[in-house]
């Protein structure tokens, strides 16, 4: 199994959401999240507002499916078709990569952005939640055994995030594989990282 999950989807749907995706990413660097209508996307996606309103209830949604995709993307670039990725020994890789997404993400993140955070947050909570939820399963550390992987990776994704959050909004004097290893070090048991 390879990290990034990628359910089939039909490839009129997987076009049309692109589109859709494609204009709000556009529209999100030129105009404050509030003001973005889903009129300004269908327009920019050259769709109807049926169409939109057939893949997506609301603009927070496409929102959310942006910063879904764009995560998913990013992961399956960092890791490609790595069997190992969802390994017992790769919780370090996988904070790094979470670091570096935000990092990376924060960077370029213009003013316009500011009014949508608690859509981005959510969306990126349930990406490393579920990310998380197939780490548990697949990797079983014992430092989890008898736990539900709902409750670990619930306390490993709000963990991560914080302290994802804060190194990009710092400094960042240390890589992101630096910080990771400090972030795995302080939030999981000592069974749980490899020797």
């Amino acid at each position: 199994m390879s990290c990034p999950t990628n359910e089939y989807m039909d490839p009129r749907v997987r076009r049309t959401r692109i589109l859709l995706q494609d204009a709000m990413r556009s529209l999100i660097q030129e105009k404050n999240y509030n003001e973005i209508s889903v009129q300004d996307v269908t327009e920019r996606a050259t769709v109807n507002r049926a169409t939109f309103y057939a893949h997506y209830p609301d603009k927070q949604a496409l929102l959310s499916s942006v910063v879904k995709a764009d995560f998913q993307s990013f992961m399956h670039n960092r890791f490609g078709e790595d069997q190992n990725c969802f390994g017992p020994d790769s919780l370090e890789s996988l904070v790094a990569g979470i670091i570096d997404f935000m990092g990376s993400r924060l960077d370029g993140c213009p003013e316009t952005v500011k009014d949508s955070i608690h859509v981005l947050t959510t969306a990126l909570l349930e990406e490393f939640h579920d990310l998380f939820v197939h780490w548990l399963e697949v990797s079983r550390p014992p430092a989890f055994e008898g736990h539900s992987p709902e409750m670990g990776a619930t306390i490993l994704s709000w963990g991560i995030y914080g302290a994802a959050l804060r190194w990009s909004r710092g400094k960042r004097k240390r890589s992101p594989d630096q910080v990771a290893k400090s972030v795995v070090a302080l939030i999981t048991p000592a069974a749980l990282v490899a020797a």
